[in-house]
């Protein structure tokens, strides 16, 4: 703990040293990050053990609408009557209304949704403040700072040289010498997380207190061993590594016992996944699956369609997931590309209901990656499937051919 603070842990999933909020006695009560829902009473706890009443909390600043950072805000605004919820002006739609978050979530955690990140409600309109990139908020000054997200902020106290970091300033373990940079899909962009750590750099923060987890004094350290990384990682996908051998060599630069901290806080998995489409960025798709299944409502039909994609593919013989999407690529002359963003979730999901299985084995280049095979269950499952669609493509095409 600094002077300009109380740290709050969450005990996310049990365990210590996952997720942070900040206390902040500043001219009204300020409480920086909620948090997910599911450690909603933790937090509450851990308010009133550092000396404070909940309900004097004016101000919750929110550094993103991830819902590791901001899923208890409308739980929260039922229980802190007078707090008013600071966001990013991109983030500001997804706490009034959450349920495309929700739904994108869903899709990827499926039946751990409730258990990892508690029920998600909305914050009404009138307690939702937009926050512009240099406005102040009491003592602190909001900083954007994109690359990790596009609706990401981080708060700078000038007066005690703390800057919240938010995820911007990567993940990291109390005690361990290794920052991680957290960079799920989709909205990973290098260069804009470039400028935000210039940005970083020319506040000259005395410290620097992250969501995962914790203040940290070697400021200039952190920063250049954050910047390594993301060039580390961007650089090693270039050279067409798969995610699961980048995950591997990550969690061997590490304890086995570090390496399960920072399991605990973000899959490595999905975090690498956010650099394919930008290591081959060259290359533009004519169709970016991962789009469309991030931006509309209600996606069962092409969540659908990327299922049976996936399963037609495995038909053919076990791959793994580069291999998957690019057999996809191939047998669609170039049309389709579904970004490992997308791919991964969708096995997961599809391996959790049985019709997917996998093993790790060596590829034909010697490296030892995840193998995913169809189950005799997801064989049965992909010819209905595959009639079912057929029969709506018949459907589609009937009406667009009507005069």
């Amino acid at each position: 703990m600094s002077q300009s603070h109380v740290r709050v842990d969450h005990h996310y999933q049990g365990a210590t040293d996952g997720i942070a909020s900040y206390v902040i006695p500043d001219d009204e009560l300020t409480l920086i990050e909620a948090g997910p829902a599911s450690t909603t009473e933790t937090l509450l706890a851990g308010i009133r053990g550092a000396g404070f009443d909940p309900l004097d909390v004016r101000r919750v600043l929110l550094t993103h609408i991830h819902l590791d950072h901001a899923g208890a805000s409308g739980i929260l605004a039922r229980r802190l009557p007078h707090a008013r919820f600071y966001v990013h002006p991109r983030g500001a739609k997804h706490l009034i209304d959450p349920s495309r978050l929700v739904a994108s979530a869903e899709r990827i955690y499926g039946d751990r949704m409730a258990e990892l990140w508690g029920e998600i409600l909305p914050v009404p309109a009138e307690r939702v403040v937009i926050v512009n990139d240099g406005e102040m908020i009491g003592r602190l000054r909001a900083v954007d700072t994109p690359g990790h997200a596009v609706h990401h902020h981080a708060y700078h106290d000038s007066e005690t040289g703390s800057l919240y970091t938010g995820d911007v300033g990567g993940v990291r373990m109390q005690g361990v010498k290794h920052v991680r940079p957290p960079t799920p899909p989709p909205e990973l962009d290098l260069e804009a997380w470039a400028s935000s750590i210039a940005r970083i750099r020319a506040l000259a923060p005395r410290r620097l207190c992250l969501t995962h987890f914790g203040e940290f004094e070697d400021v200039d350290w952190h920063i250049a061993d954050l910047e390594h990384r993301l060039a580390q990682w961007r650089d090693w996908l270039r050279a067409d590594l798969d995610a699961s051998v980048l995950a591997s060599r990550e969690r061997d630069a590490m304890t086995a016992e570090d390496a399960v901290r920072y399991e605990r806080v973000g899959s490595y998995q999905m975090c690498v996944e956010g650099f394919p489409g930008i290591s081959r960025s060259a290359r533009q798709p004519v169709v970016d699956i991962r789009q469309y299944i991030v931006e509309y409502h209600s996606m069962d039909l092409l969540q659908g369609t990327l299922d049976l994609l996936i399963l037609k593919t495995l038909a053919l013989g076990p791959l793994h997931g580069w291999g998957i999407s690019k057999r996809l690529r191939q047998i669609s002359g170039e049309a389709l590309e579904v970004g490992q963003g997308s791919l991964y979730p969708a096995l997961y999901r599809l391996e959790d209901r049985g019709w997917v299985a996998s093993d790790w084995q060596h590829s034909p280049e010697g490296r030892r990656v995840k193998f995913y095979n169809l189950t005799a269950v997801g064989r049965k499952q992909f010819a209905t499937e595959r009639k079912e669609w057929r029969l709506f493509a018949s459907a589609v095409e009937q009406v667009l051919s009507a005069t």
